[in-house]
């Protein structure tokens, strides 16, 4: 975003950026997948999330970790 961009350039930046994200998500494994959308999209906590998967937390834990850490990679032109 450059300097003194607008709102018009700030609504079309953001749908660009929800757009990658989008495809960065869909491309993850399922398992991963399916942590990303519960946990951090529909906010469930890490025992419901489990729950709703039929696995361990510790699943969880560790699929979120390495799902957060292939985004990071996958959307890094988005960082500042």
């Amino acid at each position: 975003m450059g300097a003194g961009a607008g709102p018009t350039e700030l609504v079309v930046e953001n749908a660009e950026f929800r757009r990658d994200l989008n495809a960065a998500i869909m491309q993850l494994p399922e398992r991963e997948r399916d942590v990303v959308i519960l946990r951090l999209l529909e906010q469930r906590s890490t025992l419901e999330t489990a729950a709703a998967l039929g696995c361990a937390e510790g699943t969880v834990k560790a699929a979120l970790h390495h799902a957060v850490g292939k985004l990071r990679t996958s959307i890094k032109e988005w960082a500042p």
